[in-house]
């Protein structure tokens, strides 16, 4: 949904746009404010003046990966003998990237002219939490199959609180050409925009 022309980014985006800001060394631009609901949350340029697009969103809940955690937490039997691999876990994240929910997200960063496409992706409830933090305990070795057009994912895996109002967050990256990578950042809520 875009954001009314002069209003700051929601706070979900705000934190995004930090996390990866200090991830990657840039600053994210707001770019939605007044450009409606068919542009990406942010841009940004590279130094070498490549461009790159961002897209921050939620979703909606899986009865997949909620099925899966079950089994997970309950030690019960699977239709994998009671197993469950961070390959079947991405197997299932990426079966979520392919859901209709998805595709006004994907077809956002796809309308732009970026060198990169980057989405956030916010866990919705405790299957998603489950997903994102397994992922971050321990990163998978293979491969993951990305939605055509999307360069690089980003999943919200912890916040801590620090002192007062910092937060340390925990993401877990992957980036076509580098694999998967777990990154920390720190931001203040207390610079966030006000909920609305």
């Amino acid at each position: 949904m875009g954001n009314p022309r002069g209003k700051p980014p929601r706070s979900d985006e705000a934190i995004a746009f930090a996390v990866v800001g200090q991830v990657l060394g840039i600053t994210v631009e707001h770019a939605d404010a007044g450009g409606g609901d068919g542009m990406v949350d942010g841009l940004w340029t590279y130094p070498d003046d490549r461009r790159a697009a961002l897209e921050v969103t939620a979703g909606e809940a899986s009865k997949e990966i909620g099925a899966e955690r079950r089994a997970w937490r309950g030690g019960k039997p699977t239709d994998r003998n009671g197993s469950l691999s961070l390959d079947d876990l991405t197997g299932q994240l990426s079966k979520r990237l392919a859901e209709p929910w998805m595709e006004p997200n994907l077809a956002k960063l796809r309308a732009v002219r970026a060198d990169e496409t980057h989405l956030y992706l916010w866990g919705l409830g405790r299957e998603d939490d489950f997903l994102y933090s397994t992922l971050a305990e321990a990163l998978p070795s293979t491969e993951m199959q990305l939605p055509p057009g999307l360069t690089d994912l980003w999943l919200d895996a912890y916040v801590f609180r620090g002192e007062d109002t910092l937060r340390n967050v925990t993401v877990v990256r992957y980036n076509l050409a580098q694999g998967w990578s777990l990154h920390h950042a720190v931001y203040d809520e207390a610079l966030l925009p006000a909920a609305r």
